[in-house]
């Protein structure tokens, strides 16, 4: 038994000529995707590389805690007993601590 003449042009699958207009099967769209991604991300390096990096010039206390892997209210009690040096800058009520202080903190060995 023979099958009858496709009438689909050469290449297209029947469920493929099923799709409306401008759908795209997931082969087709991974496809171009693939095609895609390799600009996509020399275009995001290139975009990381151009920003310029800031380092903070002060750290709230929050950070300060973040850094050193404790809490607000380690660093607060430490503060409150005279172990932890005393803060940059105060703006309002907020300590600030410069980096160059809390690292000379650690290495002085938190003393």
């Amino acid at each position: 038994m023979t099958r009858p003449a496709s009438h689909e042009p050469a290449g297209r699958s029947p469920e493929a000529a099923a799709l409306p207009e401008g759908v795209a099967t997931l082969a087709q769209a991974l496809t171009e995707l693939v095609a895609i991604l390799p600009g996509l991300r020399q275009a995001l390096e290139r975009q990381a590389d151009a920003r310029p990096r800031i380092e903070p010039m002060a750290l709230r206390i929050d950070e300060v805690a973040a850094a050193l892997g404790l809490s607000r209210r380690a660093i607060e009690r430490e503060r409150a007993a005279g172990r932890f040096p005393k803060p940059d800058a105060i703006v309002g009520k907020m300590p600030l601590w410069k980096p160059e202080t809390v690292r000379g903190f650690l290495e002085r060995g938190g003393r």
